[in-house]
């Protein structure tokens, strides 16, 4: 006991003292962008929590002034609602059920003993009542605080529950497809009220005054007599999709914008917040709103203005990058263009006559960057994103999925309506699908003549600017084309499920290249030099050896991680991950063992690793005070070498070389360092 002590406190130690020199051997978030997908909203005492789509669960202690993560124990980060007393916090996700924190969210605990539907769709606390409802599986209710739940369905013809909300002693239900139900025994037993609803998919529900509200993809609808009957309620045909009440006001959250009555619900205005509102919740007078994509916005004024309160809310979904000159650019979905001058510490939107923030890929040219949106067609930039204009001249599909830039010429790919090609930076364009038997595009590489399109059909090579296409899926098992990188010596495409193929440019046919790989989902590719990498539904991937197996390079991660998109720069590759922003790593790092400095150091050293105790992954730094002929190996206890990390003449100066102990056991290991001059042994612990 008194070893493990003693281990523990200089790992501890050595941690804390630690150069930043080691944090560029793992991924870190860069300072943005800034906002995402707020899909909930609770206030507990001092705190107020945020859930995400797979960001999990943020908190801020100041009134939104700064977020922190707080997902300690949870198991799934895709945040569907949350509900909280003065002493629970509790919630749903989307797949893994019910989780409770008793500590402001420091810690989760699953609750899920007797739900058997995990798809959590909405809470509502009620006394010592907690309810669910879920997709599909119906109401559960728990009386023990989610320690164990009860399938309360009797009477319950839909089964796929949006929204709760008691009025009385009445419990009411809203569900997908089968309008309001209600409940005068806590569930026990379910009555259909429908009558004056044009739209039985209810997707909000709350009581103002006398009246009972529910909100529809056609708008609100009012009930004064219990939800016997129905009629529409100022917002009429807008898409309605959380309430609030807050003192004496409604809030009405739409695919628009906020809305807001002082009547209860007679007449609405216009509450000044034009986003896409996902969830509202209130503390006194201070109000919030999650938004589909620009984060967290606070009112102190009943909603008159709002203030963007995103400092520490990195849940955004980058789904594309460009580099153009020292800036990145990136697409966020809802929230239009990101642009970073100093490697990402900080971001910037960059939106001016951006008329649809809806956007999904970026190209860049020598003179212009252009971005494709989803149903605003192609924006382009002449001044590095000072400003956008549409050039849609000749598209009849705006549904732009795939750029990319042969200066002057530019193609655009889209759903369902093939690819356009412009021979003139965009001011006209044309159809370019002669050949194209599938016209769902997804993506584009260039390699000198080759132009290759990737669809939902396979992979098509052009080599003559589009004006011709020829299918080249000869052996491709999976036609679902998401990436393609295209090298000198051989095309990789990444599919939907099936993994990565490679061809070949000598040979006609593909080969599955999936050693390694534990997702087969894959969103990105890139080429440097002779390296590949991958992002995954499970992350980043590497390869070394065109394929013929992939290195998990995760290390950094705080949560399981969704890639869409990757770009490399002299210095460090980013990625852009689903609902947690940009992400970034030093490349010579990624790519293995590197010199961090050239300048002489004193004498010769061997560091300890860092971290430690470790799964899977450490680095080890050292330094040479000649130039010498260095070996440094790994050893289990028994002495046997487990794997050599270094086997090479090197010169002088200081080093790092990454560990992956995927594969062996949990247990302590030895690492040695050996040159002619020097030599030296450290112990390491591997705890998975």
């Amino acid at each position: 006991m008194k070893k493990t002590k003693a281990l523990i406190s200089t790992v501890i130690i050595f941690i804390s003292l630690f150069n930043i020199d080691s944090s560029n051997a793992f991924w870190t978030q860069t300072g943005g962008p800034t906002g995402g997908v707020i899909t909930s909203l609770v206030v507990s005492g001092a705190n107020t929590y945020a859930g995400t789509t797979y960001g999990g669960v943020i908190r801020s202690g100041n009134n939104g002034a700064s977020w922190v993560s707080a997902n300690n124990g949870l198991t799934n980060q895709q945040i569907t609602c949350l509900v909280a007393n003065d002493s629970m916090v509790f919630a749903g996700t989307y797949g893994d059920g019910v989780f409770i924190s008793t500590n402001n969210g420091d810690r989760w605990i699953p609750f899920n003993s007797g739900l058997t539907n995990k798809k959590i769709l909405t809470l509502l606390l009620n006394g010592s009542n907690l309810f669910t409802g879920t997709d599909s599986g119906g109401v559960f209710l728990s009386t023990n605080n989610g320690g164990s739940w009860s399938q309360l369905n009797n009477g319950l013809t839909h089964l796929s529950v949006d929204a709760f909300v008691y009025r009385g002693n009445n419990l009411f239900a809203g569900t997908y497809g089968g309008g309001v139900f209600i409940s005068n025994n806590n569930g026990q037993l379910w009555s259909q009220v429908i009558s004056g609803l044009s739209n039985l998919n209810v997707r909000a529900l709350s009581t103002s005054g006398a009246n009972l509200l529910a909100g529809t993809p056609d708008g609100v609808f009012r009930s004064t007599n219990e939800g016997v009957t129905w009629v529409p309620s100022g917002l009429v045909k807008i898409n309605t999709l959380v309430f609030l009440l807050s003192d004496s006001t409604i809030f009405a959250g739409t695919d628009r914008r906020l809305y807001r009555s002082t009547n209860n619900g007679g007449s609405w205005e216009v509450s000044g917040l034009s986003y896409y509102i996902l969830s509202l919740a209130s503390r006194g007078s201070t109000i919030f709103a999650g938004t589909l994509g620009a984060g967290i916005f606070r009112s102190t004024n009943s909603g008159t203005s709002w203030t963007a309160v995103n400092n520490g809310v990195k849940n955004q979904t980058v789904s594309s990058f460009a580099l153009k000159g020292n800036s990145i650019f990136g697409t966020v979905y809802g929230a239009g263009i990101y642009i970073s001058s100093d490697n990402g510490t900080t971001w910037n939107t960059s939106n001016s006559g951006l008329t649809n923030l809806f956007v999904q890929v970026l190209a860049a040219g020598a003179t212009n960057i252009y971005v494709g949106s989803a149903g605003g067609g192609v924006y382009r930039s002449a001044n590095n994103g000072g400003s956008w204009g549409p050039v849609n001249n000749g598209l009849t599909n705006l549904n732009i999925s795939a750029l990319i830039v042969k200066d002057p010429i530019v193609f655009a790919g889209t759903i369902s309506g093939g690819i356009f090609r412009s021979t003139n930076n965009g001011l006209s364009w044309n159809p370019a699908n002669n050949g194209l038997s599938n016209l769902n595009i997804r993506t584009f590489a260039l390699n000198g003549r080759d132009l290759f399109a990737g669809t939902e059909g396979g992979v098509f090579r052009s080599t003559d600017d589009a004006v011709t296409w020829t299918s080249i899926n000869t052996t491709l098992t999976n036609l679902d084309i998401r990436s393609i990188a295209a090298g000198d010596s051989n095309t990789f495409v990444g599919t939907y499920g099936g993994g990565v193929f490679k061809r070949s440019n000598n040979d006609s046919n593909w080969t599955a290249v999936n050693t390694g790989l534990t997702g087969k989902n894959i969103y990105s590719l890139i080429i440097n030099g002779t390296n590949v990498f991958a992002g995954s539904d499970s992350g980043v991937f590497l390869t070394k050896n065109y394929g013929a197996n992939w290195i998990n390079r995760n290390q950094g991660f705080i949560l399981k991680v969704i890639i869409g998109s990757l770009l490399t720069t002299n210095s460090f590759i980013y990625a852009g991950a689903i609902s947690q922003s940009v992400w970034r790593r030093d490349l010579t790092n990624i790519i293995g063992v590197h010199q961090v400095s050239g300048n002489v150091p004193s004498e010769f050293s061997l560091k300890q690793n860092y971290p430690n105790p470790f799964n899977p992954n450490t680095v080890i730094s050292y330094q040479l005070a000649v130039s010498s002929f260095a070996t440094l190996r790994v050893y289990d206890l028994l002495g046997n070498e487990v794997k050599t990390l270094v086997n090479q003449k090197q010169s002088l100066g200081s080093y790092q070389v990454e560990f992956d102990a995927t594969g062996l056991p949990t247990g302590v290991y030895f690492y040695k360092l050996q040159t002619s001059e020097f030599s030296e042994t450290k112990r390491m612990v591997l705890i998975k």
